[in-house]
């Protein structure tokens, strides 16, 4: 038999809502600096007591490409090979900023200089990295291409360096 028999459909809403506040202020008291600062103690204490246990950098990615059942590309040729998420590490860790006005608050944007409905392709001689004021403007032809700089000549292989799959 179940419990809401004789029950108003509105009685059970209200008190889902309220069971919902009651959580929501769990939530909140768990983001509290005193328990952030009790988890952070206690994830230091961890990594200090185990810290050959825990992977990191090179070490990490290879234990973790065990794992990955091959899915991820251990020679790219190019970043566009990669997945979204990869691309945009490997540029905040290359650092690059607009080709034209150097701007780098954030993740810069990377340009087919053609289009691939154009028959452009992938490689790094037809990409660059451009903000996104400058993107729009090129991909609706407003920047010359000879002003675009690719990205071979910019970092060359070197993205490889900060890519560790």
């Amino acid at each position: 038999m179940n419990n809401y028999t004789g029950r108003k459909r509105s009685d059970i809403v209200r008190k889902n809502i309220s069971d919902g506040v009651r959580n929501s202020k769990h939530s909140e008291i768990m983001k509290s600096d005193v328990v952030r600062k009790k988890i952070s103690i206690g994830l230091n204490k961890f990594f200090s007591e185990n810290g050959g246990a825990v992977s990191r950098g090179e070490k990490h990615s290879k234990a973790v490409g065990k794992y990955t059942k091959g899915r991820f590309n251990v020679n790219p040729k190019n970043i566009y090979e990669l997945s979204n998420r990869t691309k945009t590490k490997i540029i905040k860790r290359l650092e690059l900023s607009c080709c034209i006005c150097n701007w780098n608050e954030d993740s810069v944007d990377i340009h087919h200089i053609i289009a691939k409905k154009d028959g452009g392709v992938n490689d790094h001689y037809n990409l660059t990295p451009l903000c996104p004021n400058h993107h729009r403007l090129a991909g609706n032809k407003k920047i010359p291409v000879e002003k675009l700089i690719t990205l071979e000549q910019i970092v060359g292989d070197c993205w490889k360096d900060v890519y560790y799959g």
